[in-house]
Parts: C-alpha cells; sequence; structure tokens
C-alpha cells in the first residue's frame, strides 16, 4: 500500500492478517475530465466572472474554502483550460489532478510485529508523553473502517467529501491501515499499539473505493480538517503534479495552526510527489532496520523518513472484526511520524505549529553523513523530538573496493567487465573504458534481480557516458529497479572513455557493469517530405511490395480514398493511384496474400466494415466490404487458424474484437473474438505455442489485453495491469525467437514472451509520450529495432537492440515539427537499407533515408564537466584547515556558482571561490573555516562553459564530506568589530563581525526588518536620515543561534558634514622632511597626505596615503626617520 499509486488492483483483507503491495502513481496523467480549479483575479466583479466561464460552457459549483479555487463543471477539460486561462478575469486555471493512496503498552501485536517503532526510540517517548484525546489527527484518506474495535473508541466526528456526507466510513482499505498506524488504541490488550497512544482520530474521506481522488476533494478535506481543530493532519496520498490548489489548502492549514505530515511517494526515484512537497514533513520510507527503502522517492525536500515496509495495521473488515493487514509504502511511513507530531503536541499544547515541526526534524543522521535526499535530516527520532539528546550519527555505510573513484580522474579502469557497489546511498563510481580506434560499443549495468518481497536495498542503475573531453554521449535511467540499464556509445575518437555508474532508487546495493563492442546502428539523412493535393490527412500507412517489381511500395488511407504510391526504380515514388474506399472513414489498412495468387492484397477500414483490394496486374482492384455493425478503428490481416489463408481481423469503434475467417472464393465468415473494451490491436504468437494470438490496449489504458488462441480456434483473454499507450507492436525484441509486445504511454515498454508463454514484467525505456511506434531491423544486423515519433513534436528517437538482447537509444533527433501519423520501415530508396517512413494527419509524407555511413559522427561539444573534487566524495574525517577544490575538464568563462552547504541545516556557508585558469579549478575558500565534526556538501550549479563562446550549461554536481575532530556544542558569541561611528559616511555604513566558533554562518537585521543571512563586511547604501538599528547574530553549522544579537544604534544626519579643503589628492598635504606631521579635529573628514615626486625619491614615484577620521578627537600622523623616503 502506498502514498500514490492505483495501478494495483483494489486491496482488501482477505484474512485477519493480509499483506498489501506498494502502489505507485499511474503511468499517465490523469484528471477529471469534467471540471477544472479556476482562480480569479482579485477585484474582477462577479458578472465578468459569470461572463468569463459562460463564454466556454463553464458553470462554478462550488469553492473550495480556505482557498481562491472554485470548482468549475465543464464539457472537456483539457480543450476548455486554454480558452479559460485567456480570459482577463482569470488568474489561475488548474486541471483536477486525481490523486492516490499512497511504556511498553499489552497490545498483543506490538511485541512481535512492531519492533520497527524501536530504532525511533517510540517506547522510551511514550515514557514522557502519552499524548492526549485533546490532540486531534486527521487522517485524509479513503476514510476510517468506524467500528474497527482497535479504533472506534479513538474516533471523532469526520466528513466524507467523496459522497458528501458525516460517515467517513472506508470503503478500501488504505485509511484504515494509516489511522490505526498513527493513533490505534494503545494498551487496551488488543492488535497494536498506534503512535499518539492517546490521540483522537479524525476521519476525512478524499479518496475512494479504488484510492481515488481530485484535487478538489483533498483541499476541501485539508482545510475542513483545519477549521474543525486538528493540530496534525496526515497525507499519505499524492501524485507528481503540482497544484496551487493543494498549495493554497495546505497554507490554510498551516496558518491555522497545523502541521501537514505527507508521504514522499513510491516512485523510487529523485521527483517531486504533491502533496508532500507543500507539506511541513515530508516522510520518506526505511525498512525496520532503518535502512533508506529503494521504493521511496527521494531529494532535498524530503524532510525525514521512517519506517515503510511490512508494517502492521488494523484491516478493513465487515462488522467490528479485529483485523489487521501488512503494507509496504511511504504510506505507512507518513502516519508513524504523524503519531510523533501529536506526542508533541500533548506534550507541548502551548507550543506554535513551527516549533513542532523544528522537533520533528531533531532525526538520527542516517546513510550518507548529513541532511541527504533519502532520509532529510535522519531517521524520525520520537525521543529526540521531545527533548531527548540526539543520537550521534549512524557509521557512514562502507564503500567498495574501488573507492573513491566518484570522478573521472579517479574512475577504475574496465576494459570488459568490472563490480561495484552503490554505498552509501547516492554514491558514484566512475569506470574509464581505452578506446584505440572509432567504433560503436555499449555498456550495460547489471543489478540483483528484484526481489519477490519487498525490501529495502534495490539497485535502480543508471549510466551515463562522456567523452575524452567530457563530451555527452549516451545514457540510460529509465529501467526498472532490478533491471539492466545499456547505453549505446558513439565512440568518433581514440581516447578515455568514462562511465559514471548510480542508482536512481534510495538504496544501496551490488551491480556489475560490461563493456562490449556494438553494431553500429542506422544513421538517417535530412527528412524528405511530399504532399498530396487536396489531402489533409493520411490516416495509416503500409510498405508492400503491391505492384510485383520487387520494391516496396506505399499505402495510405485518406479519408474516402485508398493511395497507392509506387516506388520507382531509381527509388523515391511515383505518382500516386487512388482507390475510392466506401463510405467516409478509412483509419487502418493491413497487407497480405488474401485469394492465394501470391500477390500482396489490402484490407482498408471504411465506416461500413473492412474493404478488400486485390492486387491485379500491378494496380489494385476493389473487392468486397466485409460488414460490421460498428465501423473498424484498425485492421490486420494474418493466417489465425493455420490453414494457408489469410483472415481479417478488426476493433471496431464500440472496442469489439472480430476476426472474418477466410474461406476462399471472397468469402469471409465473422466471429466475435471480444464484444467491446478494447483499442488498437496487433496479431502474433505470444504465447510460444504456434498459434496468433490478439493483443489489445484495455479501454481507458486499463492494461494490455492478450486474446490467447486455444487449439479449438477460441479466445482467452489475459489481463496484464500495465497501462497501455497510443500503440502496439509486436516483434522479437530480445533476440530469443520469440515474438515480444511493445507498447508506449509515460514510457516505452518492452513486454518479453517468457519461455512458458507468459509476457514477463516490462523492460521500460525512455519514450515519447503519446507517440507512434514501430519495429524493424534498422541495421541489418538480424535483430528488431524500434522506432518513436511523438505526437506534435520534432523527436525522432531510434532504439537500436544489442547482442545481448536490450534495447539502447541509438538516435535522438529534434528536427522538425511533426503532426500526429503513423510509420513503416522498409527500404523506399532503392539503396537497400531500411529506410523510415510517416504518415502525417496533416497530409504530407515525410521519409527519412537512412544514411550511406553509420560511423560515429563528431559529438556536440563538451558541456563543463568536474575531473576530480579534493575532499574525495563521502570522504569522513578530513582537517579542518583543507581547502575544498574543484578540477574541471575544461576552462570556465564564469566561474561562479560553488556553495559549501552545512550538512546539519542546509545552509549555505559563506566562502570565497577563487578559480585559476591555468589549472582550470576553483578552491572553495570557507570564510570563517570548516567547523569540527560536521558534515559538509561541496556544490557546484550550472554555469557558463567555454570561455572562448560562452554558454550555459545544464549540470549541476555535488559531493560530500565530513570534517574530524568533535562537534563544538557551546552557543555562538558575536562580536562587532566595526560600525558606522569609524567611517566617513553614515548613511552608507560598513559593519564587520566575527564569532567565537569556526564554520560560522551570520544573520543579519537593520531596523525592523527581520533577520537574513548575511557576510562580514556587511554593507548598507544610502540610508534616509534618523535613527539606525543593526543588528547580527552568529549562527552555527547546526543551527544553534547566539541568542544576544551584537547591536549598534546610530543616526544619519540631515545635512552632510563639512570637509576640509583638501579631500583631493591634489591638495594634498606635502611632507618633506625626515619628519613630520599634522592633526585636525574634524569628526568625518580625510587628510590624504602624500610624498612628492622630487629629487632623492627612491624610484622617482610619489606615495600617496588616505586616511580617514575615527569617531572624533585629534588625529595625528607623522613621519619619522633620517630621510624622506621614510614616509
Amino acid at each position: 500500500m502506498q502514498v500514490v499509486g492505483g495501478s494495483a488492483a483494489t486491496w482488501r483483507p482477505a484474512t485477519r492478517t493480509t499483506t498489501a503491495s506498494i502502489r505507485r502513481v499511474p503511468d499517465r496523467e490523469r484528471f477529471d475530465q469534467k471540471s477544472l480549479l479556476v482562480k480569479f483575479k482579485a477585484g474582477a466583479p462577479v458578472a465578468e466572472r459569470k461572463a468569463a466561464l459562460a463564454r466556454h460552457g463553464g458553470i462554478a459549483r462550488a469553492l473550495v474554502h480556505g482557498t481562491p479555487f472554485s470548482l468549475v463543471k465543464v464539457a472537456d477539460a483539457a480543450r476548455v483550460r486554454k480558452g479559460l486561462e485567456a480570459e482577463p478575469a482569470i488568474a489561475t486555471v488548474e486541471l483536477n489532478h486525481t490523486r492516490y493512496a499512497f511504556t511498553t503498552p499489552n497490545d498483543p501485536r506490538f511485541g512481535t510485529e512492531q519492533q520497527y517503532l524501536s530504532p525511533l526510540r517510540i517506547p522510551a517517548a511514550w515514557d514522557v508523553s502519552r499524548s492526549s484525546t485533546a490532540v486531534k489527527v486527521a487522517i485524509v484518506d479513503t476514510g476510517v473502517d468506524l467500528d474497527h474495535p482497535d479504533l472506534a473508541p479513538k474516533l471523532l466526528a469526520g466528513y466524507d467529501f467523496v459522497n458528501n456526507d458525516a460517515v467517513a466510513q472506508d470503503d478500501e482499505g488504505h485509511g484504515t491501515m494509516v489511522a490505526g498506524i498513527a493513533a490505534a488504541a494503545t494498551n487496551n490488550g488488543i492488535g497494536i499499539a498506534g503512535v499518539a497512544w492517546n490521540a483522537s482520530i479524525m476521519p476525512v474521506k478524499v479518496l475512494d473505493g479504488t484510492g481515488a481522488g481530485s484535487d478538489f476533494d483533498v483541499a476541501r478535506g485539508i482545510t475542513w480538517a483545519a477549521d474543525n481543530g486538528a493540530q496534525v493532519i496526515n497525507l499519505s496520498l499524492g501524485g507528481p503534479w503540482s497544484s496551487v490548489t493543494l498549495y493554497d489548502a495546505i497554507d490554510y492549514a498551516r496558518k491555522k495552526g497545523a502541521v501537514v505530515v505527507a508521504a514522499a511517494g513510491n516512485d523510487g526515484a529523485p521527483v517531486f510527489s504533491y502533496p508532500a512537497a507543500y507539506a511541513d514533513i515530508a516522510v520518506g520510507a526505511t525498512d525496520a532496520a532503518g535502512d533508506a527503502a529503494w521504493f521511496s522517492n527521494s531529494g532535498y525536500w524530503v524532510d525525514v523518513a521512517a519506517p515503510g515496509i511490512d508494517i502492521t495495521s488494523t484491516a478493513l473488515a465487515a462488522g467490528p472484526v479485529e483485523a489487521y493487514a501488512k503494507g509496504s509504502g511511504t504510506s505507512f511511513a507518513s502516519p508513524i511520524v504523524a503519531g510523533v507530531a501529536a506526542l508533541v503536541w500533548a506534550q507541548h499544547p502551548d507550543w506554535s505549529q513551527l516549533q513542532v515541526v523544528t522537533q520533528l526534524e531533531r532525526a538520527w543522521d542516517r546513510g550518507p553523513r548529513g541532511l541527504d535526499p533519502y532520509y532529510g535530516f535522519g531517521l524520525a527520532d520520537a525521543a529526540a523530538a521531545l527533548g531527548a539528546s540526539l543520537q550521534p550519527p549512524a557509521p557512514q555505510p562502507d564503500g567498495d573496493a574501488n573507492e573513491p573513484n566518484g570522478a573521472p580522474k579517479r574512475a577504475t579502469p574496465v576494459t570488459t567487465s568490472a563490480t561495484g557497489t552503490i554505498s552509501p546511498e547516492g554514491d558514484e563510481d566512475v569506470f574509464s573504458v581505452d578506446i584505440a580506434a572509432p567504433k560503436w560499443f555499449s555498456v550495460t549495468v547489471t543489478p540483483p534481480a528484484l526481489s519477490r518481497t519487498v525490501r529495502a536495498s534495490e539497485v535502480d542503475p543508471t549510466v551515463s557516458v562522456l567523452g575524452p573531453k567530457g563530451e555527452r554521449l549516451g545514457s540510460s535511467d529509465t529501467n526498472t529497479a532490478g533491471r539492466r540499464e545499456a547505453t549505446l556509445v558513439p565512440a568518433a575518437s581514440a581516447g578515455r572513455y568514462y562511465a559514471d555508474v548510480s542508482s536512481v532508487a534510495s538504496a544501496r546495493g551490488p551491480y556489475s557493469v560490461t563493456v562490449a563492442d556494438a553494431r553500429a546502428p542506422a544513421l538517417f539523412d535530412a527528412e524528405q517530405w511530399r504532399s498530396f493535393s487536396g489531402v489533409t490527412f493520411l490516416r495509416d500507412i503500409k510498405l508492400a511490395d503491391i505492384t510485383g517489381d520487387g520494391r516496396k511500395d506505399v499505402l495510405s488511407a485518406v479519408t474516402d480514398r485508398l493511395m497507392l504510391l509506387p516506388q520507382k526504380a531509381s527509388g523515391g515514388f511515383g505518382e500516386p493511384q487512388w482507390f475510392p474506399l466506401d463510405q467516409n472513414w478509412s483509419y487502418g489498412i493491413s497487407t497480405g496474400d488474401l485469394d492465394g495468387d501470391g500477390a500482396v492484397d489490402v484490407a482498408a477500414a471504411t465506416m461500413a466494415g473492412p474493404q478488400i483490394f486485390y492486387a491485379r496486374a500491378g494496380s489494385l482492384s476493389p473487392g468486397p466490404v466485409l460488414a460490421q455493425p460498428s465501423p473498424p478503428r484498425d485492421v490486420v490481416v494474418a493466417d489465425m487458424n493455420g490453414d494457408s489463408l489469410r483472415d481479417v481481423v478488426t476493433y471496431g469503434d464500440d472496442g469489439g474484437i472480430r476476426i472474418f475467417r477466410n474461406g476462399g472464393a471472397s468469402n469471409f465468415a465473422p466471429m466475435i473474438v471480444s464484444p467491446s473494451g478494447d483499442w488498437h490491436i496487433a496479431v502474433g504468437d505470444v504465447t510460444g505455442d504456434g498459434r496468433p494470438d490478439i493483443v489489445a490496449c484495455a479501454a481507458n489504458y486499463a492494461g494490455i489485453d492478450v486474446f490467447a488462441q486455444d487449439a479449438s480456434g477460441g479466445f482467452a483473454k489475459r489481463r496484464y495491469d500495465y497501462a497501455c499507450g497510443d500503440g502496439i507492436v509486436l516483434a522479437d525484441m530480445t533476440g530469443d525467437g520469440r515474438t515480444d509486445v511493445v507498447s508506449n504511454g509515460i514510457q516505452t515498454q518492452v513486454f518479453t514472451q517468457a519461455s512458458d508463454g507468459t509476457l514477463s514484467d516490462p523492460d521500460t525505456f525512455s519514450g515519447l509520450s503519446e507517440g507512434y511506434l514501430e519495429a524493424g531491423d534498422l541495421n541489418a544486423d538480424g535483430r528488431a529495432d524500434l522506432v518513436e515519433i511523438a505526437h506534435h513534436s520534432c523527436y525522432f528517437r531510434q532504439l537500436s537492440q544489442l547482442d545481448n538482447g536490450l534495447l539502447a537509444l541509438a538516435t535522438e533527433d529534434c528536427r522538425a515539427d511533426y503532426w500526429d501519423g503513423p510509420m513503416a520501415i522498409g527500404d523506399v530508396t532503392g539503396d537497400g537499407k531500411n529506410d523510415v517512413v510517416l504518415a502525417q494527419n496533416g497530409g504530407t509524407l515525410v521519409t527519412f533515408p537512412q544514411a550511406a555511413s553509420s560511423a560515429p559522427r563528431p559529438p556536440e561539444p563538451a558541456e563543463f564537466w568536474v575531473e576530480n573534487v579534493t575532499p574525495h566524495d563521502f570522504a569522513l574525517d578530513v582537517p579542518v584547515a583543507t581547502e575544498p577544490v574543484l578540477d574541471f575538464g575544461s576552462d570556465l568563462a564564469m566561474h561562479d556558482g560553488a556553495s559549501l552547504i552545512s550538512g546539519l541545516t542546509g545552509r549555505e556557508a559563506p566562502t570565497v571561490p577563487s578559480y585559476d585558469h591555468s589549472t582550470l579549478s576553483t578552491t572553495v575558500r570557507p570564510a570563517t573555516g570548516l567547523a569540527p565534526g560536521t558534515p559538509y556538501l561541496l556544490a557546484q550549479d550550472p554555469l557558463f562553459y567555454n570561455a572562448e563562446a560562452p554558454r550555459i550549461s545544464s549540470a549541476a554536481v555535488n559531493f560530500r564530506f565530513a570534517t574530524a575532530g568533535t562537534p563544538d556544542t557551546t552557543i555562538p558569541d558575536t562580536t562587532m568589530t566595526g560600525d558606522p561611528d569609524y567611517w566617513t559616511a553614515k548613511a552608507n555604513p560598513v559593519f564587520t563581525f566575527t564569532a567565537s566558533k569556526v564554520g560560522t554562518m551570520f544573520e543579519c537585521s537593520l531596523d525592523a526588518v527581520g533577520f537574513y543571512p548575511c557576510t562580514s563586511p556587511r554593507t548598507y547604501d544610502s540610508l534616509p536620515a534618523g535613527s539606525h538599528t543593526f543588528r547580527v547574530r552568529a549562527v552555527d553549522v547546526a543551527g544553534r543561534t547566539d541568542p544576544t544579537p551584537a547591536t549598534i544604534t546610530w543616526t544619519v544626519p540631515a545635512t552632510t558634514p563639512g570637509v576640509p579643503e583638501n579631500d583631493a589628492f591634489a591638495d594634498s598635504i606635502p611632507l618633506r622632511t625626515a619628519s613630520g606631521g599634522f592633526d585636525m579635529n574634524n569628526t568625518g573628514a580625510s587628510k590624504e597626505p602624500g610624498e612628492p615626486n622630487h629629487a632623492g625619491n627612491a624610484g622617482g614615484h610619489s606615495l600617496w596615503l588616505r586616511w580617514k577620521a575615527p569617531r572624533s578627537g585629534t588625529i595625528t600622523m607623522e613621519t619619522r626617520g633620517p630621510s624622506i623616503d621614510t614616509l
């Protein structure tokens, strides 16, 4: 079970104790098609608001209380949104996205099934606080089982925003589990122990029986809970889509005093999840030992972590039954922290919301030293949150024998294969590959297979390759945890290449890396365009030899015609032939011998049914129309029953799948395979029994349906619960001789056919969402490759099949702006190489001709790249006298962007970066030194590179280290060393200050303005006349703040003080004697004594000294010595 998810089946406890799987975000953006969330501009009259909505068919239905957003009912959300955004009265329009459900007590399951609470020191925290019934914990979720014996005594009145009533009864199970973890009745002799012990539960139902809910309902649930006194609001739900509506709702709850705790999400990637990214505390997941879980989302927005694997809690059941279940996911980590928040509120009922949040961040540092993207501040520590001392940081996990190899100059050499370990979390390993001559090669990273049971450590590898000069040549990071990643590398020159291996997942573990020569992929020349008079749509395309000359011709369907475009002997196309189609429909076409004469015939979809065209004398002759009740959307020609006669398979506008069995002599008998529910079909043997099966995308992206054919010619449907997008193709994509299934969605998925005739979990590749797919052998190596072209974009991508059966990105070109349209692969230029042809809905035929040479082409110039770093990544016991250094592989046009960040607070430490063009290195000198026993993050932001032609890079890198010594836990003291009374112009003061501790940061404040980060010296310009107060306080690396800031008050005069006559060098006082002097009494004035150029002056140059008066009094300046040169 989890925060974000929905692809899994609805969960129900089958027995008193069950186990639920992790659920994740759906593969496709989902939102209510009939509503929008609209924010009107302030001051827009009501009449203008109504008129703006009416112009687009919108009607305002309800307001999200506590926010400026209204729910607006519309006919088509995606279409209407664009129009409303242009309305002058409207400020913001959002899609209404769907979010998904992601003292020792005597409770009998506590001792046996809740050991994961011990590392969080929750039993110790119970000795201090057992919360209070006055503390209200809102569970904003699927509702709560209202008669569960372990929950019922704790329940307050709630609300159901799904059904709009006051009965927040759970009908899915997720909310019941979340509620039990946070606050099940404790010490009651049954079931489990809730973390909050005595706290009350406020059930708020915003997700339906499938675990899904709209932003509108989630936002209303949050503000309702805040209005009804919830001090803690738990959100074990979310999705990847940002929402101002949710932000405003959480901000409203925060201002009402509630602490909002949310689950970070289960995508196993460094991606934001909302609303967690807006919450006060975003919670990642660990196992029972406190090791980061691979599926937990990561990023510096994650605040703390808590156990989220095999968590036991209350389960939904019919009647007052003591039902319990186990679940995994950040959904079940979040309520643990919510429960701790309730304990803190009970101990300090007079505290502010911010004070409670600060206490929750007092966590046990685990993994990489200091603040990190996986644990945030660390593993939640209930005892520390209630005032106990922080635990010492857990030992940083060791790396492998190759460490330190986190930068190219520290790379581990590899010729064919090597092994490594990602450790600690966030580790990167660099391998060097020496290439003697230009060629293509591949790099494949193989992790351990994904465990069938949920465990913390799973490696989700990512690999990227740099050229000898830092050129970015290839990368791969889109396959799932426990699966291989491969990249295809064009080595255009000899030299040393670098493969950087890391893990997307929030975990650590072993892997192997393999380097191998690769067959060159197809490369393509500039595309060729062909338009046709009066044609605005080309709905499908096939390549086949219709004319009988051995060359591939083009077949495409137009609105009411079939087009045959013959290929000329010299390559390219001749003039089109047109054939009328029955009625205006013409979506899909397919080819094959339908009359047994050996020639290639055609079947085309029409409004009345598939129409047959027979090949005759180099052209086509119309045949029968095969009637079906629902117009076909696609058609496939294939021999479905092994009688050597090709049949016609269709899917209709009703989602039904039909077969017209070929009886010869133009006789086709229809049969229904499935009456409804599918779209997009492909035919092939995907079960390994030698019989062709039908594969289809289930309606509403619900899955992939395989209609497996049995020996009698019947079909049985198997559903695979993976999103199926706008394309599906069948081909041997792994080189094992079996037909696999390829589908697209958010990513391209390859479902490998297993030896038992089932489809394996997919390998995923970075696909083009909502684009077209086609498979074919592009580089003549006997293996199927894949081409993708996205809807309404410029991207043309080729995935080449490697010898190890993996696909690797070969080319990704941003060419012209392509419209929707299917593709075909075949030789249409007459050079014996397969080309790609695209039929655009705009009525244009686009040919991508394969180039004559597939030799690696010179890469784009490198961006800046870091070759080395001192200290090395994850270094421990670094001397405090160290000055960190970043070594770059190329000269920088601008060399700012380097920063040093405290690993205890995430605040930037004051530094003085210095770039050396001769060594291409930046030294990041700490302005106040490095503090002992402290973790740091050395970061380099994107910057300008290439001194001759500056360009901004997209890269950002960071490295970690920790200093040696014992942390100084004293409170810092601040000393002011310079103030306005020492300076001439009080309206332009300069302040200098120091602190009693090394590594200190400062916060300044001028007059009534709050404190903000600053460095010494701090200068202000053109302050107005009158009294001013400046304050500065030291803040150490752990966030300890000087409670008594250094303070000074001064007055800027209304008029400028008079100045003496010699404030310019020309009027300086000459000192020509062996000793001399002058004095003055003019506060704020300046003198400029100088030694004029005269005989006897060594070097023959004048020396000028500027002096500024102090606060008040007489100043004397003297020169002494035997000669003028002693001045």
